[in-house]
């Protein structure tokens, strides 16, 4: 696997003890990552939605895709976000550390789900009808 230095970065843990302080910008250096990474996703989970509408007959079935959604959605995943580095501060060392890679191995859990979540609207309308 080729490495880069900007995966370098982002993968890169800090050696020794860890400080709640260094967890959270541990965490905050990779937050614009996140949101690149989950913004890119949205869109593709909202062209599938759109797509998944069209299989449905026309009606009063629609799904606007507004300026406010996105920033609604912006704000929960962040949220989201921020709830990741609060459970890596609060975890205690002994428990969980995971060769010293907790915060990587949160953060790419974090993310997953965040991506899988971009594609729950599309998702539950193909499985249960539109609303």
């Amino acid at each position: 696997m080729i490495m880069s230095k900007e995966t370098d970065l982002l993968l890169w843990i800090p050696k020794g003890e860890r400080t709640k302080e260094s967890v959270i910008a541990w965490w905050e250096i990779r937050r614009p990552v996140y949101n690149i990474i989950v913004f890119l996703f949205y869109i593709v989970g909202n062209i599938l939605l759109y797509k998944v509408l069209d299989l449905f007959p026309t009606g009063e079935v629609y799904y606007e895709f507004t300026i406010f959604a996105i920033i609604f959605d912006g704000i929960l995943v962040n949220i989201c976000y921020t709830v990741g580095w609060v459970v890596d501060c609060l975890l205690p060392e002994k428990y969980a550390d995971f060769g010293g890679k907790r915060s990587l191995y949160l953060w790419i859990a974090g993310t997953e789900f965040s991506v899988l979540m971009c594609f729950a609207p599309a998702v539950s309308t193909y499985v249960f009808g539109p609303p």
